[in-house]
């Protein structure tokens, strides 16, 4: 029978631990499921509604939702809106700009299905402050982000960060792109400046008002107290806030 050299065996033996350190490791690497890609945009300094598109790459696994903070590096860029495509069509898009300055969008729906595939999911506009710096760029980075698969799972995503460019406008159609919310469009000192047909008053209890670009109106959303005012509430202003009010025969103030 043929000898085995006792350092022959140690030397199976260690590779063989090794060999399984190695397998056991690799085994829990978790590979990026999906990525998300933002998208760049270009315009002058004091623009408003400039547009910038969000891809979603999901090659082998179906999407229910999503949720991400999107932030610009020194928050030159103040977002709004949520415009869904065609890959989404059947999906409900909300967003606000949060208090940090981010952006944050939640793309759902109940019955369908992002399919796998490649290509934009949501759209959204930006206005660019007058003070962002000319001939100069700013990253476009996220925060918080989740996406679930079709059985609500968590999903590994990997972030592609997009860029904003800011130009020095010229002259004054320069800052002419058409919008009927902003009126009085003139280019001073690089920047563009215009007048907002449809201000907001700052204040809670009249409801938000806002400007409707696609149908060239001036709108509001409903008073935040309508619903108690047949029982005899009143909308009280607060700093940053409102409260709905129900008063007694005491004329002690109940919050309702």
């Amino acid at each position: 029978m043929k000898m085995i050299n006792k350092y022959t065996v140690i030397l199976l033996t260690g590779s063989a631990i090794l060999i399984g350190i190695v397998i056991s490791f690799t085994s829990s690497i978790r590979t990026t499921d999906v990525t998300l890609t933002i998208g760049d945009s270009t315009s002058y300094r004091g623009s408003h509604e400039n547009p910038i598109e969000v891809s979603l790459d999901n090659p082998d696994v179906r999407v229910r939702g999503i949720q991400i903070e999107i932030c610009d590096v020194d928050n030159y860029v103040s977002c709004a809106g949520c415009g869904i495509t065609d890959r989404t069509s059947r999906f409900t898009c909300v967003s606000n700009e949060k208090k940090n300055g981010c952006y944050e969008v939640i793309l759902f729906s109940f019955t369908d299905l992002i399919e796998e595939g490649k290509g934009p999911i949501f759209t959204f506009k930006c206005d660019v402050a007058e003070e962002a710096p000319g001939d100069e760029y700013r990253n476009l980075i996220h925060g918080k982000v989740k996406i679930a698969d079709e059985n609500k799972e968590s999903l590994d995503v990997a972030v592609e960060q997009g860029k904003f460019c800011f130009n020095d406008c010229f002259t004054s159609n320069d800052c002419d792109v058409g919008l009927w919310c902003y009126d009085n469009k003139t280019c001073a000192n690089g920047a563009c400046q215009s007048i907002e047909r449809c201000p907001d008053d700052g204040l809670y209890c009249n409801g938000l008002e806002y400007c409707d670009e696609d149908n060239d109106k001036c709108r509001y959303t409903p008073e935040p107290c309508t619903y108690c005012y047949s029982y005899g509430c009143t909308c009280e202003e607060r700093e940053d806030s409102y409260e709905c009010i129900m008063y007694n025969a005491d004329d002690d103030g109940e919050s309702i």
